[in-house]
């Protein structure tokens, strides 16, 4: 039984941890007042459902716990509906949306105040009647019993029956204005393509309310005679709110891919995987950084913004021109050159040095070595000077094509990290390169 009651309650701990961990560890973002204000709420509203599925406890255990969650309850959709609106960047007018928050706080003060009026003694010996004699509810008729009871079974529940067809036809609508699909989610997990975290929150609030209404709809008795139900339910909802609250720690930025969330934890590496893990999170930070950024990190080396780049973007014939003997004994630079010449693998998204290392049989320590030694240039930037080489082609063939259309053709995970490389590449936006490749050859 021991071990029951800490399932049950699993869920509302978990909330509660993310809760304090979230306003330590993301006070800066935009929407943390409603990230922690979300699982605050939740925590509250997920123990007292663990108390409401629990029988055993004695009826006034149960009248609390019921109390606290008409409170609670009818509040969790409007603070979903706000942290929602909060990540897709609409904030058109964030006073009026209070409203959503004041009018379910007032139906819950109400039920307490009602609660207290009546006297919690009173309600337990009447429920405790009712439950003994249902027949005995016709005594308590035109009383303050009857009415919290009425309050209870009705006005309750039509307003969470409301709330939830309004968040129902909010989350169809926002899937369909940001073309959600079921596929991105299938990519993010399984191919590690990039994904915008508007959906990833808004499809785990989707599972976690979805495990909530299974198990809040099954008989009672089926519950009672097979604990295992409420309890499995109760571990797929921890693990739902401990990946919510693991996203939510990247809600300031509009995509994200599996990589970039696991390079959170920036210090999370061993000796030998340092220097990967730094350049993986260095790349991350370009792609993320803006111009006055950029401005400043130059300005701190001591390069100006009118300084000609080390490396600057090479055609992809003039790179593999180069010859190195001391790594043409093996072969192992001819076969790296045949797999980015003649197969084009830098077209692949995400592709890894580990990857690279994998195909040739070698290990990465040998491939980086070689990559650096001979083109002079570590492996994301002869990545991405292949990359932006291959897209100046892409794009004179495909004159029509959009941004994003060009980015995922050729191997980059979002048209903003494309643009961005492209810039810093060549010193000029995609479209800015075409419009001077056209005035010079017209």
């Amino acid at each position: 039984m021991f071990l029951h009651n800490l399932t049950l309650f699993l869920p509302a701990a978990v909330a509660i941890f993310w809760a304090v961990a979230l306003l330590v560890l993301s006070f800066r973002v935009d929407s943390v007042k409603y990230t922690v204000a979300l699982f605050g709420l939740l925590s509250v509203f997920l123990f007292a459902t663990a108390f409401r599925w629990n029988s055993t406890y004695e009826t006034k255990i149960l009248l609390r716990a019921l109390v606290l969650l008409q409170f609670a309850g009818p509040c969790v959709i409007p603070l979903v509906w706000l942290y929602l609106r909060q990540i897709a960047r609409d904030n058109k007018h964030p006073h009026l949306s209070l409203i959503w928050i004041v009018l379910p706080a007032v139906l819950g003060t109400a039920s307490f105040i009602l609660y207290q009026t009546v006297g919690e003694d009173v309600l337990v010996r009447a429920i405790e009647s009712i439950e003994a004699n249902p027949d005995a509810a016709s005594q308590y008729k035109g009383t303050t019993v009857s009415l919290f009871m009425k309050w209870t079974m009705i006005v309750y529940p039509i307003v969470v029956f409301t709330e939830d067809i309004f968040i129902i036809v909010f989350l169809f609508l926002l899937a369909v204005r940001r073309r959600m699909r079921f596929g991105k989610l299938r990519s993010f997990f399984f191919r590690g393509e990039r994904i915008t975290t508007l959906q990833l929150n808004a499809s785990v609030i989707i599972l976690i309310f979805a495990l909530y209404y299974i198990t809040l709809w099954l008989p009672n008795d089926l519950k009672e005679a097979n604990k295992w139900i409420v309890e499995i339910s109760a571990i797929l909802t921890t693990g739902a709110i401990f990946f919510f609250g693991y996203v939510s720690l990247f809600n300031a930025k509009e995509t994200i891919t599996r990589k970039e969330m696991r390079n959170g934890f920036i210090y999370n590496y061993g000796t030998e995987t340092k220097g990967e893990v730094v350049e993986d999170m260095l790349g991350n930070l370009l792609d993320d950084a803006e111009e006055e950024a950029l401005r400043m990190v130059r300005a701190r080396l001591g390069v100006h913004d009118d300084a000609e780049p080390d490396h600057p973007a090479m055609a992809a014939e003039a790179i593999f021109t180069t010859v190195a003997g001391s790594w043409d004994e093996d072969g192992l630079l001819s076969r790296f050159q045949k797999l980015m010449q003649e197969e084009q693998l830098f077209l692949q998204p995400s592709l890894s040095l580990g990857d690279v290392a994998e195909k040739l049989n070698t290990n990465k320590t040998y491939v980086s070595k070689m990559v650096n030694n001979t083109y002079n240039l570590g492996f994301p930037e002869l990545l991405n000077t292949l990359r932006i080489d291959y897209a100046q082609q892409y794009i004179l063939n495909h004159r029509g094509a959009k941004q994003e259309e060009i980015a995922h053709a050729c191997g980059f995970l979002s048209a903003s990290s494309f643009n961005n490389i492209f810039k810093k590449l060549t010193g000029v936006t995609p479209k800015m390169w075409l419009a001077g490749y056209l005035q010079k050859e017209g």
